[in-house]
């Protein structure tokens, strides 16, 4: 279930802009809400409005380009187990407010929480043009203080995924040559082998 949404830099939208669905104390159609066990309330359902050209649309897009960057390793996966490691497609770029030369060199970032079953989840991205810049996921016990960490990633080790263990450490990318059109730059290719494996932990710690 999506809780909030907040992103900035992103195509019209400079500063940082929030999409809530945590619902007011406002009783009318109480009933309709979605309830949880910390005594929150969420909305089932939002409506954004507003006047042409307002950014509507590029709110919508923000949030899908997000779910594009977390799903298309995924599928990619379950669609073909045996495609060859590297065969995945190249992450969409992103596209920062471009109104102003400060901005148009900065990193794009979005920010997720959302709630399955008794936990909220966070979930951090920040990606420069098409190039990752860092991303986490934390998890919250609903009714408890402290977020326990599940992976970060920076710059510098944007090839990697460090767990809450400190020795825990899983290499997802490779550097591998394109083909003679590009150049043969060397370039990140995604290990599906080694995602099978995140993908398995993170299954096991969701039912720990």
């Amino acid at each position: 279930m999506l809780c909030q949404f907040t992103f900035s830099n992103y195509r019209s939208y400079r500063d940082e802009v929030t999409l809530s669905m945590q619902a007011s104390s406002i009783k009318e159609l109480s009933h309709s809400l979605l309830a949880c066990g910390d005594n929150q309330s969420f909305l089932p359902v939002a409506a954004i409005y507003g006047p042409n050209a307002g950014g509507k649309s590029n709110l919508l897009d923000a949030l899908g380009y997000v779910q594009s960057a977390v799903s298309r390793p995924i599928y990619a996966l379950m669609s073909d187990r045996e495609a060859p490691e590297g065969s995945m497609a190249r992450l969409s770029r992103c596209s920062p407010f471009a109104f102003d030369a400060v901005h148009a060199d900065m990193p794009s970032d979005f920010e997720v929480y959302y709630r399955v079953e008794e936990y909220e989840y966070r979930y951090a991205l920040s990606v420069s043009a098409s190039k990752i810049v860092s991303e986490g996921l934390w998890r919250r016990k609903l009714g408890a203080s402290r977020a326990a960490m599940l992976f970060e990633r920076e710059e510098e080790r944007v090839g990697e995924l460090q767990f809450d263990d400190p020795v825990s450490v899983i290499p997802l990318y490779e550097q591998r040559p394109r083909d003679r059109a590009s150049g043969g730059k060397l370039v990140p290719r995604l290990r599906l082998s080694q995602l099978q494996q995140l993908l398995s932990r993170a299954s096991s710690r969701g039912n720990a």
